[in-house]
């Protein structure tokens, strides 16, 4: 991306709103809607939240069809999300700080939220987008008000409670790939100004988009899911509001499977290159000639399909539940105080059959997750007439996960040929190389070649436990995890004029993580056990405890009704972690330390022409320091978690909206980013110069939506989004094998609106042009690997909504 490419789009992208203000003041448009957000823990014109902020009202999301948090990112600038375990495990990046470690025990930089409750585990993050009131997003670390885990930013969902009045909806819809959908709501109340409950659920289904060519395989990629959830709101008297939800939801698809990105052979060639060669396992990895008597096994050649088509042997369903009670208490004390409380238990569980995007069994995976979670958040929010007013606080968590997982490496190939699959096919391999046993394929070069790869292994770990490649063995390991968080907050503001305010906020946390019954082995493809590698009394550390303060000071000035400027500094947090993916020795287990980013932000907020035009912007700079990441060791195939030590970003976001007129509305949003490594090595190579992962250059995001009045009858509404999403990098490496260029993205939806509103009928499409693009590709090249998620294709289809009273 040119720095002259970059500076137009910001020249054409304001400078084409310029005749559309002219020609709103002829047509006498209408002034833009205030959106109230909760983003500071109290009900606040979005205007004059001195923070970079995103809101997002039920139309809105509506209108753009969101169907759960992987979408989020076309609205939003210097947002991208990214899908390592398909679309139930959103992985996002704000401003170029994300998460590239990859492990079912860690939490996002980019803290999620639903009803004020902390969803830190990935698997208590899906199915949230239905039955919304307003999502809001906020970039930048939220070290005061949010705490931990929030250096990147938060995503706030806030869904619709449960008022005093009987309404509902349901919308039914059909689409490509047999895509059926039905989402609706219900509420009335019970008592009498008093008790109102409120009842939403949502159901769709659909068929696997990526075609898969396996003769036992099914087309994967598919939609299965269901979640609904109950809200009672109790207000027993004026002052006292009480809302109790209860959530659940479940997600049994077909899984997403890998497409093979095509390579040249040599180094860095893709699987298909690797397994063609004249045997599988150690020898082929090693680059030696096998014996004459070993197992011959080629892999598919994926020349010839294209990104969204595949040749899996693998096709089972993930399944992911959820289930969630959350309580919530409103007390304004006197008209100067209110106290709330906010008591949550969530539940989840998450399983992926991952396969390796062959129709062989070459390096199989399968996630399980199990997470509780409970926390309590107690705060006192002043609202004095003087100039002094203040937010204090405390918060508990306690999540509880167990987290096992198995890695099937060749278990269809008879290593030892002796004519069955067994535990021998992993133990007769090592034990030959360590000269204690029989190899009926053994020959002298295998022998040097499986000698030399253990003695570049910590001369520490027994041999025994340190083959991977080209075995037919299961790897496995299970732990129990228990992370406790403790904090006090304190968010604090001081009119220095009429005009000119101080901000000041400060958090102290304290967290604790241990680890517990952690063990790892080596089975059979019989699920006889062969070697344990990993015990509990092994490990090196298990425990991490931390205290860390985070926080904000900053100063914005009212220049009139319509405008503002701010300044702020603030440190977010991120809290250590061990190493879930630790399979062949203790060492593997160590925890990294702490993220932190230090942030300096200028920004302003504004309202021209009358309230037509609503123009908001930021400048940044980040230092970043210690990115945790997943680092392999392919000598090896051991893999640790590490800190890159040092990074710097700078960027920059322009957010509009203009009422064109009545009934045209054009909503626009710019992000830039300039991101560097300073100072960190990965896999022995320096990364000094680097960009850091799925953050690009430029992203751009514009959105029309044009009322159509048809006079007796009703109207027809036209909403026509794109977005721009520049070159970006996958890994840290910047490897050229998974480097997404830069592409578009458009949608649109054409709607008719009877003239009460009673009902609508929809014809929607994604994707317009068909494009393909990565959404997490993987370079595991020094395996021979190169595989990737793509993003959904095309789709469309047609939905009717009948609202109710």
């Amino acid at each position: 991306m040119t720095l002259k490419f970059k500076r137009s789009l910001i020249y054409k992208s304001f400078l084409a709103t310029l005749p559309l203000l002219s020609l709103a003041n002829d047509l006498h448009a209408s002034e833009l809607e205030v959106i109230e957000v909760t983003a500071r823990k109290r009900v606040e014109n979005m205007q004059e939240v001195p923070v970079s902020i995103s809101a997002f009202t039920a139309d809105e999301l509506n209108q753009a069809k969101l169907r759960d948090t992987t979408e989020i990112a076309n609205l939003v600038p210097n947002m991208q999300i990214s899908t390592p375990m398909g679309d139930s495990m959103p992985v996002i990046s704000m401003r170029g700080i994300s998460m590239d470690d990859f492990s079912l025990n860690q939490s996002s930089p980019v803290a999620m939220y639903v009803d004020e409750v902390y969803k830190g585990n990935p698997a208590l993050q899906s199915a949230q987008m239905y039955d919304l009131e307003r999502l809001e997003v906020l970039r930048g670390p939220q070290g005061t008000l949010y705490g931990k885990n929030s250096t990147g930013g938060a995503v706030n969902f806030i869904t619709r409670k449960a008022n005093f009045n009987t309404e509902g909806y349901l919308t039914l819809g059909l689409g490509t790939e047999n895509r059926k959908e039905a989402q609706g709501a219900f509420q009335t109340e019970i008592i009498e100004d008093k008790l109102a409950m409120r009842v939403a659920g949502t159901w769709l289904t659909q068929d696997g988009w990526k075609v898969n060519h396996h003769a036992d395989g099914e087309d994967t990629n598919a939609i299965d899911e269901w979640a609904t959830r109950v809200s009672f709101t109790y207000q027993p008297v004026d002052n006292l509001e009480m809302l109790l939800r209860l959530s659940s939801s479940k997600s049994t698809p077909i899984n997403y499977g890998y497409s093979v990105i095509p390579n040249e052979a040599g180094a860095g060639a893709g699987l298909y290159e690797l397994f063609n060669n004249d045997s599988i396992g150690l020898p082929a990895a090693l680059g030696v000639t096998p014996p004459a008597n070993a197992p011959q096994y080629s892999y598919y050649n994926s020349e010839g399909f294209g990104l969204n088509e595949i040749n899996e042997s693998k096709t089972q369903k993930r399944n992911v539940t959820n289930d969630a009670i959350s309580m919530t208490i409103n007390w304004d004390i006197s008209s100067d105080y209110s106290l709330t409380s906010i008591t949550s238990w969530d539940q989840g569980e998450f399983y992926t059959p991952e396969g390796d995007g062959t129709p062989n069994k070459i390096l199989e995976i399968d996630y399980w997750s199990d997470a509780d979670q409970v926390s309590q958040d107690l705060r006192l929010t002043s609202n004095l007439n003087g100039k002094f007013n203040f937010i204090v606080g405390m918060f508990y968590s306690k999540e509880e996960i167990s987290s096992p997982t198995n890695i099937p490496a060749f278990n269809d190939v008879d290593f030892n040929v002796d004519g069955s699959l067994d535990v021998n096919d992993c133990a007769d391999p090592i034990l030959f190389a360590q000269g204690l046993g029989e190899y009926a394929s053994a020959s002298g070069q295998v022998v040097d070649a499986t000698l030399n790869y253990l003695s570049t292994l910590d001369p520490s770990i027994p041999p025994t436990l340190a083959v991977f490649a080209g075995l037919g063995c299961q790897l496995r390991n299970d732990f129990d995890q228990t992370r406790t968080s403790l904090a006090g907050y304190f968010d604090g503001s001081y009119e220095l004029t009429d005009a000119l305010t101080a901000r000041l906020g400060v958090r102290y946390t304290s967290d604790e993580t241990t680890l517990e019954n952690f063990e790892a082995a080596y089975y059979g493809s019989d699920n006889v056990l062969f070697a344990q590698t990993i015990t509990q009394e092994s490990l090196i550390e298990d425990k991490i405890e931390d205290q860390v303060v985070t926080g904000k000071v900053g100063l914005d000035y009212q220049i009139d009704d319509s405008a503002m400027v701010y300044v702020n500094a603030s440190r977010g947090y991120r809290n250590a972690a061990f190493n879930s993916q630790a399979f062949n020795a203790p060492f593997e287990v160590l925890p990294v330390k702490p993220e932190y980013v230090n942030a300096y932000e200028i920004g302003f907020k504004s309202e021209l022409f009358d309230h037509l035009l609503r123009l908001n912007g930021a400048a940044f700079y980040y230092d970043y320091q210690n990115q945790q990441l997943l680092d392999i060791d392919p000598a090896n195939a051991t893999q640790r978690l590490v800190n890159i030590d040092s990074s710097t970003i700078t960027g920059l976001e322009l957010e509009l909206i203009a009422s064109v007129t009545e009934d045209f509305l054009v909503t626009a949003g710019l992000g830039l980013l300039d991101t560097k490594i300073e100072e960190g090595t990965v896999k022995g190579v320096d990364l000094k110069g680097n960009e850091l992962t799925q953050a690009p250059k430029a992203n751009f995001n514009l959105n029309l939506d044009y009322y159509l009045p048809l006079t007796d009858i009703g109207n027809l509404r036209f909403n026509l989004s794109t977005t721009y999403i520049g070159e970006q990098y996958f890994d840290v490496l910047n490897s050229e094998l998974i480097k997404q260029e830069a592409y578009w993205l458009s949608n649109g939806k054409i709607s008719f609106i009877n003239n009460d509103e009673t009902y609508n009928i929809s014809l929607w499409v994604k994707n317009i042009t068909d494009e393909e693009y990565m959404t997490k590709p993987f370079d595991f090249s020094d395996f021979g690997m190169v595989l990737t998620h793509m993003g959904t294709p095309r789709s469309a289809g047609i939905e009717i909504t009948v609202n109710f009273e």
